[in-house]
């Protein structure tokens, strides 16, 4: 997505035709980001998505590079993928 607000439904809806499965990343909070907006949509559409929603969790995060924060939160490339493949 390009924007967070307002929300692109019709992009997730062509998503939704695809696959019951999303998967959202963000490298800001995941209370309240984009994950949440998807998830509060397919929960009032009432659809059968399945939800991996990854970012920053509600925690303190010390400052330090992006590199070295992304790896330490599991955003970075290689843990992504690794979360999305173990996702069940």
């Amino acid at each position: 997505m390009r924007f967070v607000k307002p929300l692109d439904t019709a992009i997730l809806d062509e998503a939704l035709k695809i696959s019951p499965r999303l998967v959202t990343v963000e490298d800001n909070s995941l209370v309240g980001g984009f994950g949440s907006a998807v998830a509060e949509y397919t929960a009032d559409k009432q659809t059968a998505c399945k939800l991996l929603r990854l970012g920053i969790p509600d925690e303190f995060v010390e400052h330090g590079k992006s590199a070295q924060l992304y790896e330490q939160l599991n955003l970075n490339a290689e843990k992504i993928a690794e979360q999305i493949l173990n996702w069940k």
